[in-house]
């Protein structure tokens, strides 16, 4: 019950997207699966159940077909009404159903923020159903498609919508199937950049900001990642006309972490290059593809 209960505050969180970018009848379904949440918090199933019908009874023929996935998350939820051995399957054909009708009618992509929350919902769901359901494990996609090797000055295209120039001698170890985001890494396997189209919602701070060729502006910090070990990473953004591009450099096997002068030409080169080709995807967005510059 508890796993169940955490990918329901997965959609909760989801609900915290701006109002603007949702319809009235999403946030209505969303309250829906927060109420049988709360009721199962309770142990009361049918108040639950009750919960989650009074949200399928908001659907109509006219209703955008995407919507129903809620009802279906709902649910999932309270498939079982105590923990055990094997219960989680009973949420499956819930989950399932959830993720199919995403698939075939996938949500609008009308907001930055609203698009993020929606594409991380739908890996909350895959996840599950990875884990309980038999499916294939989202996080765990390495097909790479035509991407072997980036010729130098090429450009990586991703399915958030936006391009930038791959640094000379790295490649693409893999695409993030949720949310189109990739992962780059270096010839040696030593560093790593993680670079993904954020939205608008992070307030965190950054100790450094400085204005680039291309006129965006970017913020970085260099900090402690473990006090333990006194690894350093480098975390960054520029801002984007809709949202961020947000960059986080790592270092595999480096006592030091990551050094920030190198990491700081890693991030300017990406960020200076960087250009939006179009909107994001929600799941399912597979690998990239490399085009010239």
């Amino acid at each position: 019950m508890i796993r169940l209960l955490a990918v329901v505050l997965v959609a909760l969180g989801a609900a915290a997207a701006p109002a603007e970018a949702q319809t009235s009848l999403e946030s209505r379904m969303k309250q829906a699966v927060g109420k049988a949440a709360v009721s199962l918090i309770f142990k009361n199933a049918d108040a639950a159940r009750a919960d989650c019908n009074a949200g399928k009874a908001l659907l109509t023929a006219n209703t955008q077909k995407y919507l129903a996935a809620y009802t279906e998350a709902c649910f999932a939820v309270v498939a079982t009404k105590r923990p055990g051995p094997g219960n989680e399957k009973l949420s499956c054909p819930h989950y399932l159903r959830a993720i199919d009708i995403w698939r075939v009618s996938p949500p609008p992509v009308d907001d930055e923020d609203a698009a993020i929350a929606r594409a991380s919902l739908l890996k909350s769901w895959r996840t599950y159903a990875a884990r309980h359901c038999g499916t294939p494990d989202p996080t765990a996609r390495t097909d790479m498609g035509p991407i072997a090797r980036v010729p130098p000055g090429s450009r990586l295209e991703t399915q958030e919508g936006i391009s930038y120039l791959v640094p000379d001698g790295w490649t693409v170890e893999r695409f993030y199937e949720d949310s189109g985001s990739a992962l780059l890494t270096d010839a040696s396997r030593v560093y790593s950049i993680d670079i993904r189209r954020s939205g608008l919602k992070d307030k965190e701070d950054y100790a450094n900001a400085e204005t680039l060729r291309a006129g965006l502006v970017l913020e970085w910090k260099h900090y402690e990642w473990l006090k333990s070990s006194g690894d350093h990473v480098m975390k960054a953004r520029a801002k984007l006309p809709a949202g961020y591009l947000e960059m986080y450099v790592t270092a595999r096997q480096l006592k030091a972490g990551v050094d920030k002068d190198v990491s700081l030409k890693l991030i300017r080169g990406v960020a200076d290059s960087v250009k939006i080709v179009g909107k994001r995807c929600i799941g399912n967005c597979g690998p990239g593809r490399i085009v010239s510059n």
